[in-house]
């Protein structure tokens, strides 16, 4: 414990004079610690000494960051349209589910529907990222329930449904409020990968169906044991000194301290595509520092940002304090290190310097940096980042160009570049020119499109092919002739050009789905008659090494990466129910048929549940 000495005195009445101070002192201390008025210092949580006053000065050394998670939802539902490959649901809890569901929905005669062959029951799940906020849309998995007699769901439409988070608790299924509705087209696995066909074709993906009915909110948690109010009203202070949206017209701080243990935190548009980096810079933030404090520490940033072992922290702080740090920041620009000339240029993009443009495009090229730099590139509002990206477009890499594209429509969905040709109000059709090397990519996620970068692409026309239900065949001039017979309405034939962008625009305009496309795509690969490269969903991968680490002596160092931003990650692949690893006790027929009963601890927890 430490020791709070009196100064001496030599009167009576200076003894009770430091008595008294003393007194008032002594009652201000807490246990364990020590304070006067001459210091000027005030308690940060847990006791401020000279030892660790440095360790306390940023937000992260008081706190740690809450709702990082993905938050996974699930539901019971219904695919309709089959082409009689469905069934008639076994008796169970799930069917019981379902059933009372279709009432809400005032589905007349729910026994009747569910009867039908061209109907299934299915579990959704899906996936709702850190900071997502109202209206953001989500891909849902589809699968059909591992006991089910279905036996496919291909040309499905998922019905609207209603998803919520359900855990397991004390060994019964507990579900929670309606977070999100999905709804849409089911395009299955087969369509996607080769294996067993029969079952990929039980299961799928509703890209873009989820739509999120309310915003997570992201937090921090002060690490105080007294507990002082003053304690998470200064961190917010100082957060919004640096931070801040826009709401309703008027400039709001995106932290709301709401207890002295608790902050609640807004997401800035910025970095609403990377909220691990918008957490890392919160933390980075000064608590308190006083304008000769600040120089200082600027100056002793400028030596470690130059360094590539502290080079990563060093532009975190830099960030943090904002304006201030660009001059720094940029010095790191002309290093011929790789690691702090990626620093430097990620963090002066999020500053909104153009300089960060040029030294950016160039990360994107290896494979590490580049879902960080493109992120990065798509928050640059000055035209030198629609520079870099489209720069990009022409890249002998398949993830290059297509993160190039999805930047690039993440800075401005209405550029002309990139927004495509809406098909059968279905899925887009892009066709990006270029000098690049023939290139066509399948999204898989988000959003139903395909991308034909370099431009129309030349199709060697076929004896026969098939797209779903429609048929491509060649005609004595070279063209193709596309065909649609149909048992319901009128047969349908067009003609076009022996080019890939004009033969998806014609199996579309006589009804071909986007399903239908992808196969089509696929099939002509696989037979020789499309020499382009086909690419389905490119995507990140978090595991990626620097691989100019080797040639430039520093292999030692950590990976630059983490975890991808959230502008092309996506939640880690699980086991499907009818998987024999799936553990999934939520949609396993053993977890849903053990009902039992309700003791009192799970009718008091019932009001968070929304039982």
């Amino acid at each position: 414990m430490k020791t709070c000495f009196l100064p001496k005195t030599n009167t009576h009445r200076s003894v009770f004079a430091s008595i008294a101070v003393w007194v008032v002192i002594g009652g201000m201390v807490p246990a364990g610690g020590c304070a006067t008025f001459f210091t000027g210092r005030q308690q940060l949580g847990n006791e401020v000494t000279d030892s660790d006053e440095k360790l306390m000065k940023l937000v992260g050394d008081l706190t740690r960051p809450l709702g990082m998670n993905w938050q996974k939802i699930e539901a019971i539902a219904l695919v309709t349209s089959l082409r009689g490959t469905g069934s008639d649901p076994r008796p169970s809890a799930q069917r019981s589910a379902l059933e009372n569901e279709m009432k809400t929905h005032d589905v007349q005669f729910p026994r009747r529907v569910l009867s039908s062959k061209n109907t299934s029951m299915v579990a959704v799940r899906g996936y709702l990222p850190p900071g997502v906020e109202k209206g953001d849309r989500i891909d849902l998995q589809v699968f059909i329930p591992r006991k089910s007699r279905s036996k496919s769901l291909v040309k499905g439409w998922l019905m609207r449904t209603r998803l919520r988070e359900v855990r397991v608790l004390s060994g019964g299924i507990r579900s929670g409020h309606v977070v999100a509705l999905g709804e849409g087209p089911v395009i299955t696995d087969h369509v996607f990968k080769n294996g067993d066909k029969a079952k990929l074709m039980r299961r799928g993906v509703v890209m873009g169906g989820g739509v999120a009915r309310a915003e997570r909110k992201l937090g921090l948690a002060v690490r105080s044991k007294g507990g002082l109010d003053r304690t998470s009203a200064l961190i917010g202070r100082r957060i919004n000194a640096r931070f801040h949206k826009y709401e309703s017209g008027s400039k709001r701080g995106v932290a709301k301290p709401k207890r002295d243990n608790y902050i609640e935190l807004s997401v800035p548009s910025r970095y609403k595509y990377n909220i691990s980096r918008y957490m890392r810079v919160i933390a980075s933030i000064a608590v308190r520092e006083n304008p000769a404090e600040r120089v200082n520490r600027i100056e002793q940033l400028r030596d470690d940002l130059l360094d590539p072992i502290r080079s990563a922290a060093a532009a975190l702080q830099l960030e943090a304090i904002g304006q201030d740090g660009v001059p720094i920041l940029k010095t790191g620009l002309s290093s011929s290190d790789p690691f702090v000339k990626f620093y430097s240029a990620e963090a002066l993009a999020y500053l909104d310097d153009s300089e960060a443009a040029e030294p950016l495009a160039e990360a994107a090229r290896d494979r590490a940096f580049r879902w960080h730099a493109l992120t990065a590139l798509s928050t640059l509002s000055h035209v030198s980042g629609y520079h870099a990206l489209t720069s990009l477009l022409n890249d002998d890499s398949a993830e290059t160009r297509y993160g190039a594209f999805r930047s690039l429509r993440t800075r401005d969905r209405r550029a002309p570049l990139v927004r495509g040709k809406l098909l059968n109000n279905e899925f887009r059709l892009h066709q990006i020119p270029g000098k690049g090397k023939p290139l066509v990519h399948i999204s898989k996620s988000r959003r139903r499109e395909i991308i034909l970068f370099g431009g129309n692409q030349p199709f060697q026309a076929p004896p026969v092919l098939y797209a779903g239900p429609i048929m491509i065949t060649s005609t004595k001039k070279g063209r193709l002739k596309v065909s649609h017979f149909s048992t319901i309405q009128p047969d349908q034939q067009e003609t076009c050009r022996a080019h890939l962008g004009d033969l998806i625009l014609t199996v579309a305009k006589v009804g071909g789905s986007y399903g239908d496309i992808v196969q089509l795509i696929q099939e002509a690969k696989e037979k020789g008659h499309l020499s382009s490269r086909v690419v389905v969903d490119a995507k990140p991968r978090a595991d990626r090494k620097k691989s100019l680490a080797k040639a430039s002596g520093t292999e030692n160092k950590q990976s630059p990466i983490g975890t991808a931003p959230l502008l092309f990650q996506r939640p880690g692949d699980e086991p499907a129910p009818d998987d024999p690893e799936s553990s999934n006790a939520t949609w396993s027929d053993r977890g849903w048929e053990k009902q039992r009963q309700r003791g009192f601890f799970d009718r008091m927890t019932s009001w968070w549940t929304g039982e």
